[in-house]
């Protein structure tokens, strides 16, 4: 972790304010870049091999999803839908069958929808005895999905146990982030992570869970609603789109997703295009005074054109960016502060190259995502128990930030806290704050991150 980095004698402590603008843009830094100037991440499925005369480095790639990507569309598979739910129950039952091996108590996070519901449910099938699931609950019924989790569980027969936690609870977790994620980490969901990691960790020291559905199934509703733009934006003749990207920018000054159709209507790639749909600051230059730019995945992924349709490109995208330095960071960082281990059975490697070898109607049709995993979830849980909008996973922080968090994010927003590193333009956030505070706009999304940073630095410093 970077925080034993820190205390290794003549660490040098500068902030790459590039990393800032990718905090702010994705609400993560991610691989290979970090906080720091001088501190890299390795990029998922490699190892660095350092030579012992003089400790030079050499990163070596020992799994890569371009090469699974490759592999699996010379191979695509030929049976029937049906056949292919059963190939997939087949193959996650192998790899949840090795998953539960373990020689310390052992459990499973259960939410109550498709992905989670679909591990609990073949690990009920394969286990001797009863699965031990473990959900979190908030008495807000907006952000509250227990009750759902609670009937999956009576179906299946888990021995089940809920956390319900209080605004205190989750409030008291707040200061402890800058240490669970040791580097600015911004996504809400982290506090009630953070909490059933720490709530599951009294009973077992093993939970499998059920992270990567979305990006192997295309479960994602960004994906639908991503392809809806761009067939609008097709319609718009080639030579017409910088007219048009000039005046929805300026009519942006009135409303924000007009802003946001004249940035889209600039981009040159798809991997560009992606990037202003999937960030939250397509602009950061309204808050940030440094524009370094370090190079990501959105502008190497050159094996995007060998892939024909915008839901396969947006798959791999989040495949080699967003799923590992954002969605498994988030659960990690969030378990190993607890000391509590998380499996995740859909990454076995099989089962990925299997994704990838499936036609993409199997995966996605319109609005409806993960076709293939519901369809084996309904061969053991009945449809009705699942077939339900899902609420996702967070907490009330956009009206905390005006009630019990107010005092927290006042002096991390302050102007003399925000001039400290010279990188941000506090009289643009004080504004966004201001705008927060009356109650008739919700921009918790665009502080947060500035929230994070912020804690993170002064923590430190």
């Amino acid at each position: 972790e970077i925080s034993t980095i820190e205390n290794f004698p003549g660490f040098k402590n500068e902030i790459d304010p590039a990393s800032i603008k990718l905090l702010i843009q994705r609400k993560f830094i991610p691989s290979p870049y970090t906080i720091y100037k001088q501190v890299f991440k390795l990029r998922p499925g490699t190892v660095v091999r350092f030579k012992q005369k003089n400790l030079q480095s050499e990163e070596i790639a020992f799994w890569d999803i371009k090469q699974i990507i490759s592999e699996a569309r010379r191979d695509p598979f030929k049976g029937s839908f049906n056949e292919a739910v059963s190939e997939l129950e087949r193959l996650l039952k192998h790899s949840i069958s090795e998953q539960m091996l373990s020689d310390v108590p052992l459990g499973a996070f259960l939410s109550g929808g498709v992905d989670s519901s679909t591990v609990v449910a073949l690990m009920q099938s394969l286990g001797k005895s009863k699965t031990r699931t473990y959900t979190i609950g908030f008495n807000e019924k907006k952000y509250n999905e227990a009750e759902f989790a609670k009937e999956v569980s009576k179906y299946l027969g888990t021995e089940h146990t809920e956390f319900y936690v209080t605004e205190k609870d989750a409030l008291n977790i707040v200061p402890k982030l800058p240490s669970v994620y040791t580097e600015p980490f911004a996504d809400k969901s982290q506090i009630p992570t953070v909490l059933l990691c720490e709530l599951t960790k009294k009973n077992v020291t093993v939970a499998l869970s059920g992270d990567a559905g979305d990006e192997l199934f295309g479960g994602y509703t960004r994906y639908f609603e991503t392809q809806q733009v761009l067939e609008r934006m097709e319609r718009i003749p080639k030579g017409l789109r910088n007219s048009a990207s000039f005046a929805y920018g300026a009519l942006g000054i009135f409303d924000k997703k007009l802003k946001s159709y004249s940035s889209l209507l600039k981009s040159k790639t798809f991997s560009e295009f992606y990037l202003y749909r999937t960030s939250k600051w397509q602009d950061s230059s309204e808050i940030l005074f440094s524009q370094d730019s370090h190079r990501t995945i959105f502008d190497s992924a050159d094996y995007l054109a060998s892939l024909e349709h915008p839901l396969e490109k947006m798959i791999a995208l989040d495949m080699a960016e967003y799923l590992p330095d954002y969605i498994l960071c988030k659960v990690d960082r969030a378990a190993m502060w607890s000391s509590l281990e998380t499996r995740v059975p859909l990454l076995d490697p099989q089962i990925i190259k299997f994704s990838w070898s499936l036609p993409l109607h199997f995966k996605r049709e319109g609005k409806n995502g993960k076709r293939i995993l519901k369809e084996l979830l309904y061969r053991h849980v009945p449809k009705e128990l699942i077939d339900r909008p899902k609420r996702g996973f967070s907490v009330p922080v956009a009206e905390w930030l005006r009630t019990s968090l107010r005092p927290w994010a006042e002096d991390l927003l302050s102007e003399s806290n925000l001039k400290a590193d010279g990188f941000f333009n506090p009289s643009e956030i004080r504004s966004l704050w201001s705008a927060h505070l009356t109650g008739r706009h919700d921009r918790s999304e665009a502080l947060w991150p500035i929230l994070m940073y912020q804690a993170w630095r002064i923590g430190r410093y």
